[in-house]
């Protein structure tokens, strides 16, 4: 069903780039914690929000700061599009998986 929803929803972007460049771009993304591809994703969302709105967003997507790494933003978009029979936003997910992390913690601490 994912591979489904991916060929009619998504599509790949690329770009050739020196390998120096692209390796060092790489070493980049992983000692920020996240990936090359959520990075790309972030700056494209960027480039378009600021086209929609005619405003500059410095580092916002979907009109949120990100505070989370892209790569975790995409983990929990993921979520959110297959595993979430309430069907909340991102934020309402996040919340749904803080809550059930704090009880689990409360819990353990007791």
């Amino acid at each position: 069903m994912a591979k489904e929803w991916d060929k009619e929803n998504m599509k790949t972007l690329g770009a050739n780039m020196k390998r120096e460049d692209a390796e060092a771009f790489a070493e980049y993304a992983k000692a920020n914690g996240t990936t090359v591809g959520a990075l790309l994703r972030g700056f494209v969302q960027r480039v378009i929000a600021e086209e929609k709105t005619g405003s500059d967003y410095r580092g916002l997507i979907d009109g949120v700061k990100h505070v989370v790494s892209y790569k975790n933003t995409d983990l929990l978009k993921h979520e959110v599009a297959f595993h979430n029979p309430n069907h909340l936003n991102p934020d309402g997910m996040l919340n749904e998986i803080l809550d059930e992390y704090f009880r689990f913690v409360k819990k353990v601490r007791k």
